[in-house]
C-alpha cells in the first residue's frame, strides 16, 4: 500500500532497518519530518538511580536514521519543524531483579509521557514507553531517558527513539 502523501510513480529515499524499510521522504518534495535513533548493540552505559537522559553521542554512537533537518549532538535531536508529533522510545536493562525499571522521551528537560513499571523475575527488562503525542516547536531537544529504582547503577544494553511527524499546530 502507499503512504500517505505519495503518488505512484513518486521517487522516494528510504531507509532499511531489521528488515523493514521506512519511506522517510519524497525526492524532490517535503519530507515529513521522521526520526529513528536506535543503539542495538551492547554499550557500556551506566544508568543511576532516578531519572536520566541518555546521552544519543559522544561514546554512545548510536545509530541516528533520519530525514533532512534534523540534527544532533550529546544533548539530543533537535526538531526541525513545529508541529505535532508521535513519540516513542524503549530501553533495554542489565539484570537486577530489584525495583521497577522505566523510559521515555525528554523534550527540553521534561517529561511527555513513559513508563516505570516492575521488574520481571529474571530480573532483565526491556521497557516500551507508550506511544504519546506533543506538540512541539521548532528547535526542542528530544532524547530518551531512562528510569530505574534497583538502588545501584545498571548497564542498559540498547535504547531507541523515534519521532514521527503528524502535522501542524
Amino acid at each position: 500500500s502507499l503512504v500517505s502523501g505519495l503518488t505512484v510513480g513518486d521517487r522516494v529515499w528510504t531507509v532499511s532497518f531489521r528488515s523493514r524499510t521506512i519511506v522517510v521522504g519524497r525526492v524532490g518534495g517535503t519530507a515529513s519530518p521522521r526520526l529513528w535513533v536506535v543503539k542495538k548493540s551492547a554499550w557500556s552505559y551506566s544508568a543511576p538511580t532516578a531519572q536520566t537522559a541518555i546521552p544519543i553521542n559522544g561514546a554512545v554512537s548510536a545509530d541516528i536514521y533520519a530525514s533532512p533537518g534534523w540534527s544532533n549532538d550529546s544533548n539530543g535531536m533537535t526538531v526541525p519543524l513545529s508541529g505535532w508529533y508521535q513519540l516513542n522510545a524503549s530501553v533495554s536493562y542489565g539484570s537486577n531483579g530489584t525495583g521497577r525499571r522505566g523510559c521515555g522521551v525528554l523534550v527540553n528537560g521534561e517529561s511527555v509521557g513513559g513508563a516505570l513499571l516492575p521488574t520481571n523475575s529474571s530480573g532483565t527488562t526491556t521497557i516500551s514507553a507508550p506511544t504519546t503525542q506533543a506538540l512541539l516547536a521548532k528547535g526542542d531537544r528530544l532524547q530518551p531517558y531512562s528510569q530505574q529504582e534497583s538502588g545501584s547503577s545498571l548497564a542498559l544494553s540498547n535504547f531507541t527513539l523515534a519521532a514521527n511527524y503528524i502535522g501542524p499546530a
